[in-house]
């Protein structure tokens, strides 16, 4: 419903530098395909996904924000006051569950099998697994770290007793800020499984 002439988005210079942002134009040594961005596509790490603009047309250089849609009303976050306004840029600290899948079914007296993927612009520095629903924590193991690329996370839990069990996963970030268990666009993730 409201007009949009192309997609813009603004990053400033300092964070475009520290982010060792670069502009693509070839995948795997062939020239990009269109799905991906073609014929150029600014590649951001360490941002969301909507600061890594496919089909890029242009770039130019401003002394203030970009009033544009994508900026102004779409991939802001409130203030503290409810205005939207917070550009969305660097990814906080989150993670996803992809094992066990919800709903599935587990032999009690066995290990489950805990894994998923975490990330956060400064680095993930750990993450923590339960199978309580938050009761009891236990830090899971990450594979080798490789900058601002989520991370990998394993952890084996013996199941103990039977019933409907919650699975969360929640990651710490390397500056220290931990994934919110709710109320925010990457709380930690639930899966609901039954023990029997």
């Amino acid at each position: 419903g409201a007009p949009c002439d192309g997609y813009g988005k603004d990053l400033p210079i300092e964070r475009l530098l520290g982010a060792r942002a670069l502009i693509a134009y070839e995948l795997n040594g062939a020239p990009l395909p269109a799905e991906h961005g073609f014929p150029a596509r600014l590649v951001v790490p360490g941002y969301y996904g909507t600061n890594t603009v496919k089909w890029l047309d242009r770039i130019e250089f401003r002394d203030g924000r970009l009033d544009a849609l994508f900026t102004t009303t779409y991939y802001s976050d409130p203030d503290e006051d409810g205005a939207v306004g917070r550009p969305v840029w660097e990814i906080p600290v989150g993670s996803i569950v992809t094992s066990p899948v919800p709903g599935s079914e587990h032999a009690a007296g066995s290990d489950l099998h805990i894994a998923g993927w975490a990330w956060a612009f400064s680095g993930v520095a750990s993450v923590q697994v339960s199978i309580d629903g938050g009761d009891a924590w236990r830090t899971a193991v990450l594979e080798r770290d490789q900058g601002p690329a989520w991370r990998r996370f394993t952890a084996d839990v013996p199941l103990v007793g039977s019933g409907a069990r919650c699975v969360i996963a929640k990651a710490t970030a390397t500056d220290g800020r931990s994934q919110p268990l709710a109320g925010v666009r990457y709380a930690a993730h639930t899966v609901d499984i039954t023990v029997r």
